[in-house]
């Protein structure tokens, strides 16, 4: 997969300033697991599509640091390539997946790139797309009704992750935070926590989420989002 970066995206440098200063905040209402499990089957997304689109993308992590416009383009079959550029249209950074593994390319300077790679920034290649589609992640253990509820707290095991979903305060939010913490220790990996700052409950995806994670943070926004491939 490949496409042209676009040239000359002058994107506001307040912009992500202070996109998630405005998180919605949790509900601490207690949830029964009737609810919890009627929430799950709403707001969780198991479908691939194609997608293309534009972002603003803002990070904090050993790969980049700053703020920069980005274009990304999934395939059905869940691969997908992400291309943060510099201003001038310069591709900073390439991250793709051939839906298994991940791959970093800096084209200018190609000593750092890496192959093969199971987790970026402490998630695995299903999740991290799910979330950069704009989806909200969950388990396949959600499916099948394997929840547990501690007052407003959904919570899921599942493979290596312990999840835990928070909802929003608003009636029919999104859940504004999911924590996923590993079961075992796992080299290099630990708990990394998942803000959706900003849901648009038209089309019914995150149009600013924030990553944190040992490795650093990650925070996007949505500017263009088109169905299908270009």
């Amino acid at each position: 997969m490949s496409f042209r970066p676009l040239i000359g995206s002058l994107i506001p440098a307040l912009l992500l300033a202070g996109a998630c200063a405005g998180t919605p905040k949790v509900s601490l209402d207690r949830v029964s697991e009737e609810q919890a499990k009627i929430w799950l089957d709403r707001n969780c997304s198991v479908s691939r599509k194609a997608l293309t689109g534009e972002l603003v993308m803002k990070s904090d992590s050993a790969d980049f640091r700053g703020q920069f416009p980005a274009q990304v383009r999934f395939e059905r079959d869940g691969a997908f390539i992400l291309e943060v550029t510099h201003l001038l249209g310069g591709t900073l950074l390439r991250l793709s997946s051939d839906s298994k593994t991940f791959s970093l390319e800096f084209p200018s300077k190609p000593a750092r790139n890496r192959s093969g790679l199971t987790h970026y920034l402490g998630l695995e290649v299903p999740i991290l797309s799910q979330l950069l589609q704009g989806d909200l992640p969950c388990p396949p253990e959600v499916r099948k009704g394997r929840i547990r509820v501690s007052g407003h707290v959904i919570e899921v095991d599942s493979g290596e992750w312990s999840w835990a979903f928070m909802k929003g305060e608003l009636p029919g939010e999104v859940p504004v935070r999911v924590v996923l913490a590993p079961r075992v220790q796992m080299p290099g990996v630990g708990k990394v926590e998942l803000e959706i700052v900003s849901w648009n409950p038209e089309e019914r995806f995150a149009e600013k989420v924030l990553l944190r994670a040992p490795e650093g943070t990650l925070k996007w926004i949505w500017k263009n989002r088109r169905s299908g491939v270009q």
